[in-house]
């Protein structure tokens, strides 16, 4: 694709409609705003928010309340560039940062307070949060070796089958939905 290639309308994504409700829809795109790239999603992380949101309809204080489309921890390579021309090139590899704000929006997406009053263990890019830029980089650059932590990849087809098996957190590690295979894993 290029930078004068018509973007897609439409594509599919992993879609919490309320608890034990958990469909692959065909969701409109918008428009990229002028700073934005278009990421093809090659792979995407089932965290432990997404299996709340399968499981019981909410994740902590954040209720379902309409559809919501699943996955903050995807990669992929950008197959549309930012049209101001900011950000990575047509081609690369890249990761969505799970815990960078919108502009002016805060770090965080909760009070801490709050998650401290009900005894939470912060994990994830909440414990990790200076650290995950570091992450990204030696993921990059081949220095961190992540094999050991994926157990599983299902294509998105059997996305249901993959929440199943991240839910048992004694027989999986990280699993991953692959957007692009249609081979069963």
């Amino acid at each position: 694709m290029t930078a004068n290639t018509a973007l897609p309308v439409s594509g599919p994504a992993l879609v919490a409609h309320a608890a034990g409700d958990l469909r692959i829809d065909d969701v409109a795109l918008g428009t990229p705003a002028p700073d934005e790239a278009v990421i093809e999603v090659s792979y995407g992380g089932i965290c432990g928010s997404d299996l709340h949101y399968w499981l019981h309809g909410a994740a902590g204080e954040s209720i379902l309340k309409a559809p919501l489309v699943l996955g903050h921890e995807i990669s992929g390579f950008v197959v549309h560039p930012a049209a101001n021309g900011t950000g990575p090139s047509k081609g690369t590899a890249v990761a969505v940062h799970p815990a960078t704000p919108a502009p002016g929006k805060e770090r965080y997406p909760a009070e801490i307070s709050l998650a401290i009053t009900r005894e939470l263990q912060l994990l994830g890019s909440y414990r990790f949060n200076d650290e995950i830029d570091e992450v990204i980089a030696a993921l990059s650059d081949g220095s961190l070796r992540i094999d050991p932590v994926i157990t599983h990849t299902f294509p998105l087809e059997r996305a249901l089958e993959a929440f199943d098996v991240a839910r048992n957190s004694a027989e999986s590690g990280k699993v991953l939905l692959d957007f692009g295979s249609t081979a069963s894993n």
